[in-house]
């Protein structure tokens, strides 16, 4: 349902910022063993025009390094 009304764009959004905003505090509690995270976006999400653009800007705007994220679609 959130892939056919398109909903499932800002939910993808809000999981990169979220992920971003916790990775700090999940690398304090695990230890250098978590120096990346992966993450499952949306097919539909990955294929937009400005995927990439979003992304970094999220990253770029949480002071995290973009390759600390694994990107892995479904």
């Amino acid at each position: 349902m959130a892939e056919d009304s398109g909903f499932i764009i800002l939910t993808g959004e809000w999981v990169v910022r979220q992920v971003c905003a916790d990775l700090p505090a999940r690398a304090g509690r695990f230890g250098p063993s978590l120096e990346t995270i992966a993450l499952n976006v949306s097919v539909s999400q990955v294929q937009r025009s400005d995927f990439a653009a979003r992304f970094r800007a999220i990253t770029t705007e949480a002071g995290i390094a973009v390759d600390r994220l694994v990107i892995r679609d479904h």
